[in-house]
């Protein structure tokens, strides 16, 4: 279950062991507080935070090798989800993917995100913030055609790799609605 593109898949099958998994590579590739900014989380507040128990949605996202085995490089979600007014659904979501995954893949793995949030879940638009000092998260939102609000002065933390202290950081809103999303599909 879930969207395929070439050997790259984006599934809501993630198991408690897959996001154990994720938060363990995370950590190990140092990017616990590049993905959450506020402070690097725990793997028990991760574990809860990201249950469906908790009402978000986890997609995994694999590679499939040339042995067809398949390999988590990352991890989308869907938080926040409401209906409004029995008008539309809007959530927050956010990515994370491991060091060493190629930017084409990411590209891909956002896209698929998306289709599915929007096709499958029946999303009408999506928000998610991103550090301002985080460039190359900055660069993938616009690189999927998200609409950038901001940036919005000291809204969130960033760590100084000099001090290894927090400092307030600014952040972009990112933004995408169904039907931008199916227009710059069409082109």
């Amino acid at each position: 279950m879930g969207l395929w593109h070439d050997n790259l898949l984006v599934t809501p099958l993630v198991t408690e062991e897959m996001l154990a998994a994720a938060f363990i590579r995370f950590k190990a590739d140092n990017l616990l507080d590049r993905i959450w900014q506020e402070g690097p989380p725990t793997l028990s507040w991760f574990l809860k935070q990201y249950s469906k128990e908790n009402g978000v949605q986890v997609l995994g996202c694999l590679k499939k090798d040339e042995h067809g085995e398949l390999s988590l490089c990352g991890l989308s979600w869907v938080c926040s989800r409401q209906v409004v007014a029995n008008v539309l659904t809007k959530c927050e979501v956010g990515e994370g993917f491991y060091r060493g995954t190629k930017p084409t893949d990411t590209y891909w793995f956002g896209v698929m995100s998306l289709d599915y949030i929007f096709d499958e879940l029946g999303v009408d638009v999506v928000f998610g913030t991103t550090a301002e000092k985080n460039r190359a998260a900055v660069r993938y939102a616009k690189s999927l055609g998200m609409e950038m609000f901001g940036p919005i002065p000291r809204y969130t933390t960033w760590k100084n790799k000099e001090t290894e202290g927090y400092e307030p950081c600014s952040i972009w809103v990112s933004c995408m609605t169904k039907e931008r999303w199916e227009a710059r599909n069409e082109r």
